[in-house]
């Protein structure tokens, strides 16, 4: 999005020998002693705020003048709906399909992650509960050249809990984690759901969208490689 029109006018329009000569005035400190006078001390503190505002703003803007944050990270969001009666199993979460697992390594619950990154929140939305318990959510990952056949090999990286009960039919449950990173680029990742309790005695829809922060300053790789660890 371009900058609005500017709203400053210029100070000078001085050029030659005269901005040398302001130039050399600042070079040798001629302004040191201004912060003895509040005014002009109030001016100097605003305008070294500015100047801190510019150092930061360089950090953000790379050569090629492109805000790199905005270019680099991303977050998409997705639909990890499934139809099950969980009771106070471990359950992963399906990224491709509506069928949830018990497995943590199943190709429909586990995913290659294409960059650095962390998961911002997972919402949950549950008809006919029963019961009364606690429900949470778990961020998983095994990096490559680990064997990922068996949940004793991954890593649990954060848990969110939310209590219910059994008068909270259609609410939604939203669990947002606070880790600034969950995973590495080319890491796997699932998200696992449990119970305390079962909330119902039944099959009921889970209606859940995970959001997913990618830094993709830090991806798999720039060519074709093979990852060993």
């Amino acid at each position: 999005m371009a900058l609005e029109n500017k709203k400053y006018s210029r100070i000078h329009a001085k050029t030659g020998a005269a901005l040398t000569k302001m130039q050399n005035s600042f070079d040798n400190n001629e302004h040191a002693g201004l912060d003895a006078f509040p005014a002009e001390s109030a001016l100097m503190y605003q305008m070294q705020k500015m100047q801190d505002e510019l150092d930061y703003l360089r950090g953000v803007i790379d050569s090629s003048k492109t805000v790199t944050d905005r270019v680099n990270t991303r977050r998409q969001s997705y639909s990890l709906n499934f139809f099950d009666n969980i009771a106070t199993t471990k359950h992963y979460m399906p990224f491709k399909d509506v069928n949830e697992q018990t497995t943590i390594y199943q190709d429909e619950a586990a995913m290659v992650m294409p960059a650095n990154g962390k998961v911002v929140s997972v919402s949950v939305r549950l008809p006919a509960i029963v019961n009364s318990g606690k429900l949470t959510i778990g961020v998983h990952t095994i990096s490559p050249g680990s064997n990922q056949f068996g949940s004793a090999f991954w890593t649990e990286r954060e848990t969110e809990g939310l209590s219910f009960t059994g008068t909270d039919d259609f609410h939604l449950f939203h669990f947002v984690f606070d880790n600034a990173k969950h995973f590495d680029a080319g890491d796997l990742m699932s998200l696992s759901i449990q119970s305390s309790v079962a909330p119902s005695t039944s099959y009921i829809y889970f209606w859940c969208t995970a959001v997913i922060e990618y830094d993709y300053g830090t991806n798999i790789a720039s060519s074709s490689r093979e990852i060993e660890s």
